[in-house]
């Protein structure tokens, strides 16, 4: 993970089953107008032509690489990606999402001006699969509060705040000098797990009111399956408790954030307590099972 020659900006893009959709993705970064950027593409198990899309599309550009691997998620496949990037700058982009020509010109422009550990982030739009604005039916906000950054996102997350991985420049030192990594043993609400690790290093936040990226609306998203995401939700808030255990207004904060969520999602409780409990055992017997054994408990009776 050496960034002395690397480019500019390296450009992750966790992939799953998006061999019709990608294209989409790969062109808007084809487009920019900033050249000095690699992206590197993680084919995470897909099981349609998801691979010979990529054969191709790294043909056609050295800058694009892809890695292939067993299905460990989009954590698992952000993370893969980040083991390998070279850049100074990170943009994480999903595989069905899309940003404007100028992005990464306009967010380098900002982070270049500042040495400390900083974050840019824009505006955004939803899409669906053909590319068509969506107005959806709530409203929200895309501004975090910049003087507490970690208690705005901690507390109001996909309650008031909502933003997507792709609206956001990060500078690479997050990942390669404070290792931070996503939770592999969640599969949704990745990003507030992610943004919380970040916003506690206390870094420079920088906010473009511009629309510079689209975020699809797909079927089958994760964000729809809304027991998920209450169950993932309390998994990453009790980590987090831990995390600051000698911190009691952040503690107050997560905790409010907790009552929030039962109440958010109170309608997915029944039968959730089940899945809560059988979530945490298979998280515990990953850690204590050797993996094929657990593999194995898994497919007979472990299904949170």
């Amino acid at each position: 993970m050496s960034l002395g020659s690397g480019p500019l900006v390296s450009v992750v893009v966790p992939c799953y089953n998006r061999g019709k959709l990608i294209w989409d993705t790969i062109n808007s970064l084809l487009r920019q107008t900033l050249d000095d950027w690699e992206c590197i593409i993680v084919n995470d198990g897909s099981t349609d032509d998801t691979e010979q899309v990529l054969q191709d599309i790294s043909a056609q550009d050295s800058r694009i690489r892809f890695i292939n691997q067993a299905n460990k998620g989009p954590a698992g496949a952000r993370n893969r990606g980040l083991d390998e990037v070279r850049g100074k700058y990170i943009q994480l982009l999903d595989s069905d999402d899309v940003i404007a020509p100028h992005k990464l010109d306009s967010q380098v422009s900002l982070l270049r001006k500042v040495d400390d550990l900083a974050v840019v982030y824009c505006d955004f739009e939803f899409q669906d699969q053909d590319g068509n604005r969506v107005i959806p039916s709530w409203t929200w906000r895309v501004r975090i509060d910049e003087t507490d950054p970690l208690a705005d996102v901690a507390l109001n997350w996909q309650h008031e705040i909502i933003i997507p991985p792709c609206c956001f420049l990060f500078d690479a030192r997050f990942f390669t000098q404070h290792h931070i990594r996503e939770d592999e043993s969640i599969r949704a609400n990745e990003d507030y797990d992610l943004l919380l690790k970040v916003f506690a290093l206390k870094p420079r936040l920088f906010f473009q009111d511009e629309v510079m990226a689209a975020y699809r609306v797909t079927p089958g998203s994760v964000s729809k399956d809304h027991a998920r995401l209450r169950r993932t939700y309390f998994h990453i808030i009790d980590n987090h408790l831990k995390l600051f255990s000698g911190d009691e207004r952040m503690k107050d904060i997560l905790l409010r954030k907790k009552r929030l969520v039962k109440r958010d999602f109170w309608q997915y409780a029944p039968p959730y307590e089940i899945g809560w409990w059988l979530f945490r055992a298979r998280c515990a017997a990953k850690k204590l099972l050797p993996q094929s054994l657990y593999e194995r408990a898994k497919r007979v009776f472990i299904r949170g």
